[in-house]
């Protein structure tokens, strides 16, 4: 698929060189680095869209489930989801070329790995899971990856070597002078693209577990009935 992205400069701002250096160093470095992580995570497929690890539809990566053999637990939190979500994945499925997986990368929005921080108790003392980093960024020795693109309530636990992306065409950057009325109104178009390929061979989907927090919580949760 080919992933772009646009800058709009009138042609008095190129007379500014740092300015417009800056500008598309920006493009290079930060945006369409930005977009490429939304179509990994989150691309549906259709169209110009990469095949992602998480949407709705049709998702690369298993949903959660309870690995057997963990046990419920009263008072389950955030932290004890992603335990369970590391042994799902390292179980995969019960054969030869689903399952050992060992992950690598835990997904999720910045506020849930703020909220695991300031995870407290009914008397407003902070607790941590004794697997949670002190700064966050790892759980279990695996790295915890922060992204806006994932939903808050969302994680993604993988084994992220599983998953193959190529760059079919290296990044190219293009400058048009004619983009609807821009070129009237002497404003260039700055086009940086790239094309890729990404893709999760089968079976190693095993290798992915995703699903909401609250969901999950209550499926690893004890019933006191």
């Amino acid at each position: 698929k080919k992933i772009s992205v646009n800058l709009y400069v009138s042609r008095d701002s190129i007379e500014d060189v740092d300015y417009l250096q800056s500008e598309i160093q920006k493009l290079l470095n930060h945006d369409i680095v930005q977009k490429r992580e939304n179509q990994i995570l989150t691309g549906t497929g259709a169209g110009n869209n990469l095949h992602g690890l998480v949407y709705p539809s049709d998702p690369v990566a298993r949903a959660f489930a309870k690995p057997t053999g963990f046990d419920k637990q009263q008072g389950v939190g955030n932290s004890t989801v992603l335990h369970a979500a590391l042994t799902q994945v390292m179980l995969g499925k019960d054969n030869n070329f689903e399952t050992g997986y060992m992950a690598n990368g835990i997904v999720v929005h910045p506020t849930a790995i703020a909220n695991m921080i300031e995870d407290r108790d009914a008397d407003n003392a902070f607790r941590k899971h004794p697997l949670l980093s002190q700064d966050g960024r790892t759980f279990n020795g695996v790295q915890i990856v922060p992204s806006k693109y994932i939903d808050d309530d969302t994680f993604l636990v993988g084994d992220f070597r599983q998953c193959k992306p190529f760059v079919r065409r290296n990044i190219s950057l293009k400058i048009l002078d004619q983009n609807g009325t821009y070129g009237e109104s002497d404003v260039l178009t700055f086009v940086v693209t790239f094309r890729m390929a990404f893709f999760t061979p089968s079976p190693h989907d095993y290798a992915f577990s995703f699903g909401t927090f609250e969901a999950a919580k209550s499926a690893l949760t004890e019933s006191l009935g």
